[in-house]
């Protein structure tokens, strides 16, 4: 018999590329109905500070996961993913116990002692996390990128940011009127590719354009396009590509995106991934690790974690895809994009959900 106890090992943790500390939290889930007897659910979280806290840490190739902190190995892998499926969820009450599930396992995404939050405000933090995964992913994975989706990812981190976007302070400093009688284009880097006098119609609202003049994001960009004297800023170029896109589109049913929209769009939008990913991990500062004998980040929050990880990715040769099965976002290779599942455990389901559904239609004829 061999009475050689086995090594404790925390060799994850210390080789890891960042790592990180997050108290553990007691959370208490809270639902009522509004007067229109609408059901509303919010969470309460409490730091448990007596206790140990959870320990993480990040590398490339596995992402962030949770570490046993009596002998260092992986407790979970693939946090990001278990996070930012949650929101898909469609049931308000499934989808309220995930994330209290999910914050009793990995503590809160801040640091605060005390916090209660509506199940609508998480949502929206893991939605544009999400969005903004998606982002880098649409942006640096050029054989297939999609055009339309990377600028709705755009729209709706604007209209959906904790912070304002420095394009949003351009297009209203822009909205001060001046006599213009000639546009320079910076997509096209010349004068007068679309005509002034289209764009005052426009603006007059006459009946022919009606359907044009009542889109409020193409009317800021049309302001913005005919007073903004600071024509060499990226954030004109997405007022350029927004006010090209809708007229041409007008114009043309069938129009679709040249070369030179695409590429400005690209450029908007790395535009756009730098703000979110600058605003969630400035609180982040560099330190030297004692345990690690190395450097290492000092990490105000989860949420920080969650957005560093995705700092850390490398496009070019790791993807996050959506499990077939689960609907778990799940980190991959680049040269393994025909895996369809997150886990052997969720390949044997699908398989079995594949031999049932078959069964059941053979018994029905």
């Amino acid at each position: 018999m061999n009475t050689k106890k086995s090594k404790k090992s925390n060799n994850f943790y210390i080789n890891s590329l960042f790592t990180f500390l997050n108290p553990k939290v007691r959370c208490f889930l809270e639902t009522s109905l509004s007067n229109k007897k609408i059901s509303k659910s919010r969470i309460t979280i409490q730091r448990e500070s007596e206790i140990l806290p959870i320990k993480f840490a990040y590398k490339s190739s596995n992402g962030l996961v949770r570490i046993n902190n009596d002998n260092g190995s992986v407790d979970e892998s693939n946090i990001l993913g278990e996070f930012l499926k949650i929101y898909k969820i469609g049931a308000l009450e499934k989808r309220a116990n995930k994330y209290l599930e999910f914050f009793e396992k990995n503590g809160f995404i801040n640091l605060e002692e005390s916090y209660s939050i509506e199940i609508e405000e998480l949502d929206l933090i893991c939605k544009r996390l999400s969005i903004t995964l998606d982002l880098m992913l649409n942006i640096y994975q050029s054989k297939n990128r999609n055009y339309d989706k990377i600028e709705k990812d755009i729209e709706f981190l604007l209209e959906n940011n904790e912070f304002q976007s420095e394009f949003s302070s351009f297009v209203e400093t822009s909205l001060i009127p001046y006599q213009i009688t000639e546009l320079y284009d910076p997509i096209y880097n010349k004068h007068n590719v679309i005509d002034v006098a289209l764009l005052q119609d426009i603006i007059s609202n006459t009946s022919e354009y009606e359907k044009l003049a009542t889109n409020s994001r193409f009317m800021s960009s049309i302001y913005s396009y005919l007073n903004n004297k600071n024509t060499d800023s990226l954030w004109f170029l997405y007022v350029s590509f927004i006010v090209n896109k809708y007229i041409n589109c007008f114009k043309d049913k069938t129009y679709q995106i040249e070369k030179p929209m695409k590429d400005a769009l690209i450029k908007s939008a790395k535009a756009f991934l730098k703000e979110q990913m600058d605003f969630y991990i400035q609180n982040i500062r560099p330190i030297f690790s004692i345990e690690k004998n190395g450097p290492d980040w000092n990490i105000d929050s989860l949420l920080s974690a969650l957005y560093l990880s995705v700092f850390y990715l490398n496009p070019k040769q790791e993807i996050y895809k959506e499990c077939e099965y689960c609907g778990k976002p799940f980190l991959m290779r680049t040269t393994a994009s025909n895996k369809k599942y997150c886990s052997h455990e969720c390949a044997n389901n699908a398989t079995q959900a594949r031999f049932r559904a078959k069964k059941k239609e053979l018994a029905n004829h």
